[in-house]
């Protein structure tokens, strides 16, 4: 019973496939949500800061910039947890030819994109790098942002 092998064999293939299929198209949804809570996040940000200059603004400046510094904390934690999600992505397989057993490949192609299920591919970003550079810009930005503050601080002391 050769032949019985083989069906096994190929059986087993096709489910392992769907599960791994399965756990990347989960981590790659969970990946987008953290990134566009990411982006909300960080251009929460500018908004905080541009509603400082309203002058129809009925709450006080300092709460206001209160709302703003809360924005940046928040947007820093969406950057970590975007990162988490985003490595967590990196360490799921694929179907990859030539990424150990071509079998896997063999199966999504063969039986689960045939079957119409969408393609799934892993974004090829550098989650460090990214995850560093939003960072960086968050903290430039916000510096010259505190500068800025300070500087209205002063004048609106010296009366």
């Amino acid at each position: 019973a050769p032949g019985v092998n083989a069906e096994v064999r190929r059986l087993m293939t096709l489910s392992f496939a769907v599960g791994q299929y399965n756990d990347l198209r989960a981590a790659l949804a969970e990946e987008e949500e953290a990134r566009a809570e990411r982006n909300r996040a960080r251009h929460l940000v500018d908004v905080r800061w541009e509603a400082l200059a309203d002058p129809t603004s009925k709450g006080s400046w300092l709460h206001g910039f209160h709302a703003y510094i809360l924005a940046v904390d928040n947007a820093h934690r969406a950057i970590d947890a975007w990162k988490a999600a985003a490595e967590l992505l990196q360490r799921k397989g694929s179907f990859q030819r030539g990424e150990g057993d071509n079998l896997m490949a063999d199966a999504y192609e063969q039986s689960i994109l045939t079957a119409g299920h969408p393609p799934l591919s892993k974004p090829d970003i550098d989650t460090e790098a990214e995850a560093a550079r939003l960072h960086e810009e968050l903290d430039a930005e916000h510096s010259r942002r505190k500068t800025l503050a300070a500087d209205t601080l002063a004048l609106a002391t010296q009366n």
